[in-house]
């Protein structure tokens, strides 16, 4: 987002701007199937997003303990917070799914 991308540039940081960037840079494997179920395509979805929030609370700890940088962490605590919502919203829809 944006207020990522900000929070880069103060920290003297140049942000990700190409796709390619964000492709070779992520810590999560991109799913080779594309022909699946809903549910399954659910699963797959809810398992890339632990993926995303178990690195977020590692970089989380990293900024504030390492590097004292609060105000980084601060962004991931947020971030983890919402997607943590968006976690629970999809574990309610694979279940009615599953019915």
């Amino acid at each position: 987002t944006d207020e990522y991308a900000e929070r880069i540039i103060q920290l003297e940081r140049t942000p990700f701007t190409k796709l390619s960037e964000f492709l070779d840079n992520s810590r999560i494997q991109e799913l080779e199937s594309n022909d699946m179920e809903a549910a399954q395509m659910l699963d797959e979805v809810l398992n890339g997003l632990k993926a995303v929030i178990g690195n977020l609370r590692k970089d989380m700890e990293r900024f504030g303990e390492e590097l004292s940088d609060l105000t980084t962490q601060d962004m991931f605590i947020k971030t983890v917070g919402y997607l943590d919502k968006q976690m629970w919203f999809l574990k309610a829809l694979l279940k009615k799914a599953r019915k």
